[in-house]
């Protein structure tokens, strides 16, 4: 007696294909947003750095400075900007000049609830940065 086997299904053939393509499209997505939010926060810290340079010219943080220092934040998605702890006083030559500033940044998120709930979501993080130079008026 012969036996017949029925031949896999279109859909048996190509299931673990599909599945590996959706995960690596996950994946994909996820690594993008990481980088998106590294890129965020390293244009953070350049904006920092420059006008900590600014601030060693002029021995402290000047209005002009501040408020285009405060736009430029804003500009990347930072809002309720603090800057207490920063030198707004000149401090002399040789002295230390301090910039801090923290607020908070809104950043992109991927989670997967299910198909009903978007795959994108954005969070806020609080950023802290402090540095520290010294003034050379």
């Amino acid at each position: 007696m012969e036996v017949f086997r029925k031949d896999k299904g279109i859909l048996e053939q190509f299931l673990p294909a599909i599945v590996v393509i959706l995960l690596l499209a996950v994946l994909w997505t996820g690594s993008m947003v990481a980088a998106s939010n590294i890129d965020r926060s390293t244009d953070i810290h350049h904006v920092a750095r420059t006008y900590l340079l600014r601030m060693e010219t002029d021995g402290y943080l000047t209005k002009q400075n501040r408020y285009l220092l405060e736009e430029e934040l804003e500009a990347l998605g930072v809002t309720d900007v603090d800057l207490k702890g920063t030198s707004f006083e000149d401090v002399g030559y040789g002295n230390k000049v301090e910039l801090v500033i923290r607020g908070i940044a809104n950043l992109k998120d991927v989670s997967f609830k299910g198909f009903g709930s978007p795959m994108m979501t954005k969070r806020q993080a609080e950023v802290t940065i402090r540095k520290v130079s010294i003034a050379k008026n």
